[in-house]
């Protein structure tokens, strides 16, 4: 009892800081409430709507130049560069913004000047952190820093005119390096970009202003400058909304967005699965006080005989509960000094201790401790004073006076939590066993990726030429991006006999024919692309052939792969039309995680549009590979940071919650079922202490051993019989929508609700084995003696 209350406290502070920092996120920003961001949900054609964390580029002037509430409004872009300094380079994100956008978000100024330093396009703020790596302890204002932008090929000297304390970690926002958006350095056509998200957009409403009110204007705004493509009314499939900048994190996450958004479900989670470990001990605790109280129900019947009221008999025992309530807790605050960094790893909190304020989480465990000090204590000595004192004192036994109807309810709510949590902890462990053997459409194994590349072409095909060379390098390709690298481009297309420009609109993966080879995609009709025929490549002004997947084949009716082969469409705009024929098709893949629908795919020759390569190694470990490739990298793009990672790891970052989830459920299921066993023990020990009488005659009768322990043991475990019945639909109704977050999935195993059941009841009766002998054993001599 007192360890599992001292555990249980240990996982309860962990985990009230892990909800505490989930629910700070961007909450520390000077009137937070009036800061949004924009996020547009677009409806391409033939597909369904996509929820972006991102907007249209020309929706910040129209925001400006319309609605009298907004206060300032800036974009923000975010693009990869290489900071180099006394010739080390530092890999990092310049964050390119409007001058607003310091007046929407105060950051606090360290050294030089703020919003006027973006007056300067050549101008730079740097984090504190930034700002050390960089320059030690030097000075950083008005130093010069040579920038590699990715986004543009733009290498550019940068003059420091701010130092800017770093963004706290429990926020959305990842910037680093702050830059003017510079509009002349961007394509006009991407500027005036509806079709697409491609950029943040943040606004600060005045004091008072109504969201709803600018969300239920803008529409039609929209329609009045948002041009058609071609037959598709842009206007008419976008649907912006206003989110609030401290409820990003957890309820308004989209797609591209700068950070992964937090997971509410999997929050739910641990803050119910640290309350119901409170919940379970507690119980345990309060069901032993119960208990003990009962063998001091002539003491309390003496004490009212000699005048005691209630308050006087819950005095006596507050004392003892209060002890072993904040025994516990002091005992916890030890266990987490020694695992708190062990529980923070377990549930995936990367704040750790320095991630906030401990002192508030230990207050509200203090607090928990003592109302269950407090229940513990008055319960059982309200309950007993209750009692006559003539009923008390004319009790033979003390073991027989008070019922024991609350004590194995209380065992009962015990096991339904533990056992919901074991068949919780099991279907999640058959999800993600489910997703490591599933097939993906490609072979992970021993692939490296390798991104950040040179922007010059010359310079990127004789880097890809000479890692393609290196010993153990059995494939390379160039691509857009790699399976687990995000969403894709996406193209528009018609069929024939459709004058939409975009009847449908596809992801669309560019890449060289190698692609094939080193993610193993199986041909299922058809040819490959190749360069030794001209209509394959995308530059081919009669047409250009293609590959896609079956989810397209099938989304446009074209019937079996075979019968797609030859299949054209329209591609480009009415005055520019180019036909695309299907050469072959290629097996369903998962670009993104299983979490997600595959979507109809393309796949094109288009070598201006590679941004990722990848290679298949062999006959060597993939260390030495990897060590290779990152010596000729420094050796031939000496001005990029080397960025590589194996395709395995990066797979299973993609199930990093799911994995913490089920290495956290593992545990808790554990030790909910240790505590509960432990509780079962000590109130068994009782209850069948009343009924010893009972069994002595069984045996005077003629029952055996055995007979008489099999009904003892189900006696003891009759609560648990109880619990499953309940646990059962509960853990049914949670995992079912649990797994409906996967687009891809196992059926609920209700085998393993048979498992965990068994499981359940055979530790349970192994707990209370030897009191259920013990009881079975009794002989009626004994049992007079005692008399």
């Amino acid at each position: 009892m007192f360890f599992g209350l001292a555990i249980a406290f240990t996982f309860m502070t962990a985990i009230t800081q892990y909800v505490r920092h989930e629910l700070s996120y961007d909450t520390f920003w000077h009137e937070a409430e009036r800061v949004y961001r924009i996020q547009a949900t677009i409806t391409y054609p033939g597909q369904e709507p996509t929820a972006f964390a991102t907007s249209n580029h020309p929706l910040r002037n129209l925001l400006k130049s319309n609605f009298s509430e907004v206060e300032a409004v800036s974009r923000l872009l975010n693009t990869k560069a290489t900071f180099h300094r006394d010739g080390v380079m530092f890999d990092g994100i310049v964050s390119k913004v409007d001058p607003e956008f310091l007046d929407i978000f105060d950051f606090a100024i360290i050294d030089g000047i703020g919003k006027a330093g973006l007056a300067d396009p050549r101008g730079i703020m740097i984090s504190e952190t930034l700002a050390q790596r960089l320059f030690g302890e030097e000075q950083a204002i008005g130093k010069v820093i040579p920038v590699s932008l990715y986004d543009q090929g733009l290498d550019a000297d940068f003059r420091v005119t701010g130092v800017f304390q770093d963004v706290p970690h429990n926020s959305h926002l990842a910037i680093e390096a702050i830059v003017q958006f510079d509009e002349s350095l961007h394509r006009a056509e991407i500027l005036s970009n509806w079709r697409a998200a491609l950029i943040f957009t943040y606004a600060k409403l005045t004091r008072g202003a109504n969201p709803i009110s600018i969300l239920n204007r803008l529409p039609e705004l929209e329609r009045q400058v948002i041009p058609p493509s071609g037959s598709w009314d842009v206007a008419e499939s976008l649907v912006n909304t206003l989110n609030r900048v401290d409820q990003l994190h957890l309820f308004q996450s989209g797609v591209d967005d700068m950070k992964p958004g937090g997971n509410l479900q999997i929050l739910y989670i641990y803050a119910l699965s640290g309350l119901l470990l409170v919940v379970i001990s507690g119980a345990n605790f309060v069901n032993t006080m119960v208990v003990q109280a009962q063998f001091r129900i002539k003491e309390v019947a003496l004490r009212k005989v000699f005048g005691a009221g209630l308050p006087q008999i819950q005095r006596q025992f507050l004392p003892e509960s209060l002890l072993i309530s904040f025994g516990a807790f002091y005992l916890s605050i030890i266990g987490f000094e020694v695992w708190g960094d062990q529980i923070f790893d377990l549930i995936g909190y990367q704040g750790g201790r320095n991630g906030g304020d401990l002192s508030m989480s230990g207050l509200f465990v203090a607090l928990t401790a003592f109302a269950l000090a407090l229940f513990a204590g008055l319960f059982p000595a309200t309950r007993l004073a209750a009692k006559t004192p003539i009923d008390s004192l004319r009790t033979r036994n003390a073991a027989y006076g008070v019922s024991m109807r609350f004590s194995r309810m209380m065992m009962s709510f015990q096991f339904i939590i533990a056992a919901t949590l074991l068949i919780v902890g099991s279907v999640v462990w058959a999800q993600v066993q489910f997703i490591q053997s599933k097939d993906l459409g490609y072979e992970p194994d021993n692939v490296i990726l390798l991104n950040s590349l040179p922007s010059d072409a010359g310079k990127s095909s004789d880097l890809f030429s000479k890692l393609s060379d290196l010993p153990g390098v059995v494939a390379s390709a160039r691509g857009m991006s790699a399976p687990t690298e995000g969403t894709l481009p996406t193209a528009g297309f018609s069929t024939p006999g459709h004058d939409l420009n975009a009847e449908y609109i596809f992801p669309v993966q560019f890449m060289n024919p190698d692609f094939f080879d080193v993610f193993d995609y199986e041909l299922l009709a058809g040819r490959r692309l190749s360069f030794e025929y001209g209509e394959d490549h995308y530059s081919s002004e009669r047409g250009f052939n293609m590959l896609v997947n079956e989810a397209l084949i099938e989304k446009l009716g074209f019937g079996s792969p075979q019968q797609a082969l030859g299949q054209q469409l329209w591609w480009g705009q009415s005055d520019d039309r180019r036909f695309i024929t299907i050469v072959g098709v290629v097996e369903n893949i998962h670009q993104t995680s299983l979490r997600d629908e595959i979507e109809p795919m393309m796949f094109w020759i288009r070598e201006d549009f590679y941004f990722s390569y990848a290679f298949r190694t062999a006959g060597r470990s993939v260390d030495e590979v990897f060590a290779d490739m990152e010596r000729v990298w420094r050796e031939t793009v000496p001005d990029r940071v080397f960025v590589g990672e194996l395709l395995e790891d990066r797979l299973m970052k993609q199930y990093g919650p799911e994995m913490k989830l089920l290495d956290f459920l593992q545990v808790a299921g554990v030790l909910s079922l240790v505590i509960s066993c432990m509780g079962l023990y000590a109130v068994s020990s009782f209850l069948l202490a009343k009924q010893r009488k009972e069994f002595a005659i069984r045996r005077v009768l003629g029952a055996s051993v055995l007979q008489a322990w099999k009904l003892a043991a189900t006696r003891a475990i009759k609560p648990v019989f109880w619990a499953l019945v309940v646990a059962f639909p509960a853990a049914y109704i949670f995992v079912t929508e649990w797994l409906n977050g996967f687009a891809y999935r196992i059926d609920v195993p209700f085998g393993l609700f048979g498992a965990a059941a068994i499981l359940v009841i055979a530790v349970a009766v192994f707990s209370i084995n030897a009191v259920a002998y013990q009881v079975s054993r009794v002989s009626m001599a004994a049992l007079l003696a005692d008399e």
